[in-house]
Order: structure tokens, then sequence, then C-alpha cells
């Protein structure tokens, strides 16, 4: 009955607030993620992610992983659920660096670009490599479209949208 109570009183401190019970939901769903990347997807302000994954991590509920320093800029803070794998931290530091790209926004808008004229309109989960070609041709300027293309596919296949090659 102890640990019944203490189980509710945890529960109810989660969805005491909707940003925070929205953060431990996103970390559930990817295991592992930075800061960062939780305020981009999420929309929420930088100091109230820090202050919210602070919380998590007092309640005991997420564990933070220390920086490791790789090549320039300040490595992040990696925060995960309990019972990660590593390869939930590979994932969330391989994100955590592309996000850092200066094509990012680029790319996230043609993917969303191509999930509303192509995937929802047809009602099929997949694309040929020359559509994303196409798209890609006509918005990207000022960097090369393969590689935004490939970049674009790569976040497509996340989304379990197949792409023919």
């Amino acid at each position: 009955m102890k640990a019944l109570r203490y189980f509710f009183s945890e529960v109810e401190k989660i969805c005491s607030s909707g940003i925070r019970r929205d953060i431990f939901i996103y970390l559930l769903v990817n295991r592992a993620s930075c800061a960062p990347l939780i305020q981009g997807e999420l929309g929420v302000s930088q100091a109230s992610v820090y202050r919210v994954l602070d919380s998590l991590v007092r309640l005991g509920l997420i564990v933070r992983i220390p920086p490791r320093r790789e090549g320039r800029g300040r490595p992040y803070n990696i925060y995960a659920v309990k019972g990660y794998s590593p390869d939930d931290i590979v994932r969330a530091l391989k994100r955590a660096s592309w996000a850092r790209t200066p094509a990012f926004p680029l790319v996230a808008s043609i993917k969303q670009l191509i999930m509303e004229d192509y995937i929802q309109v047809r009602g099929l989960p997949e694309i040929s490599w020359k559509e994303i070609l196409r798209t890609t041709r006509a918005h990207c300027k000022g960097y090369y479209n393969v590689d935004i293309a490939n970049m674009v596919a790569r976040e497509l296949g996340r989304e379990g949208i197949k792409i023919w090659r």
C-alpha cells in the first residue's frame, strides 16, 4: 500500500505541469535526448526545459549523462529515461550534432513539405528518390541539393517513410 501511495504521488508530480508531462512523454518515446532538441521539437522555452529536466532528475525518473568532448563546440548533456541502452545515447548524440548544422531548419521544412504534399495526399508511406531530389532542387538555395536530399531522406526514413531509390 505504501508503494502504491508513493507511485501516485510521483505521477501527481509529473502531471501537475503540462510542460513537465510533455517533456517526460517525449523522453519516454525517444529514450534519450538533449535539451536543445527537446526545446526545438516541443516549442518550449530553454529555461523551462532545463528547469523541468532538473526536476525530473531530482525525482529520479531520468538520468543526466555527462557530455564527452569531441570536436568543436560545447557538448550537450544527454538526458535519458532509466533503462536506456547505449544505442539510445548514440542516437541522441547523432541527432544533437546533426541539429547543430546550419542546414537543419531547411531540411526540417522540406521534410514537412514532402509529408504534406506527397505522403498525406497519396496516403502511402513511400516516396521515390527522384521526387525528393525534385523537391530539394526547387527549395534549396545556397546548398548542394543532393546533400540536402540525403538528409531529408534520412529524416523521412526516421518517420517510417519508405524511400524508393
